[in-house]
């Protein structure tokens, strides 16, 4: 299990360094990150207020529109888009949410299931199996749970199947893979 962290810590490493310096700081600086496959996008919790300067990277040409947040703050989401240099606020995180990463002797065993008390890591389905239930406190009703692969899901959707207040919420795809399946999870709890 400790070489698929460091695989999952290396691959993290890659995509870092492909980020504008800046943005290779707030990352590592983050209370948390996690990025999505494709297209590039860096989901993150700042760990400092501070402000985004605009184009970290040249324009393109027919660049969204869309209203987006340079000016950080810590205790809200944002993803950052890599390729049109965009930063969106996605939502807070209330003062008494927990985040931290999710040790190597908690990711997925053989029976498919992990117990953790983080509101945010890195797991594994593995080979052969389409779930793998994390055992959580911090689910609860009003509780979104973002999942995001960082392997390839061959054209499957990651999905959050089912989730008990409390207790556990359960990641699933349609149909095995002939790999294991890396991905993040995080627990953002709304009031």
């Amino acid at each position: 299990m400790a070489e698929w962290q460091e695989v999952l810590d290396l691959k993290d490493h890659e995509k870092i360094v492909e980020l504008p310096e800046l943005i290779q700081q707030v990352a590592t600086a983050s209370a948390a990150f996690a990025f999505a496959p494709e297209p590039e996008k860096l989901l993150y919790v700042p760990g400092e207020e501070l402000t985004l300067p605009a184009d970290l990277i040249p324009p393109l040409p027919a660049s969204s529109t869309q209203s987006q947040q340079r000016q950080l703050q810590p205790g809200n989401i944002y993803v950052y888009d890599m390729e049109e240099d965009k930063n969106f606020w996605i939502a807070s995180i209330p003062a008494t949410s927990e985040v931290k990463e999710v040790s190597t002797s908690e990711v997925s065993t053989p029976s498919a299931s992990i117990t953790t008390n983080a509101t945010a890591g890195k797991a594994i389905i593995p080979n052969g199996s389409t779930e793998l239930t994390i055992n959580s406190p911090h689910v609860d009703a009003a509780s979104l749970i973002y999942v995001t692969p960082t392997g390839d899901p061959q054209n499957q959707v990651l999905y959050v199947k089912a989730k008990a207040v409390g207790q556990w919420f359960t990641v699933a795809i349609n149909q095995p893979l002939d790999h294991a399946l890396e991905f993040n999870w995080w627990i953002i709890k709304l009031e």
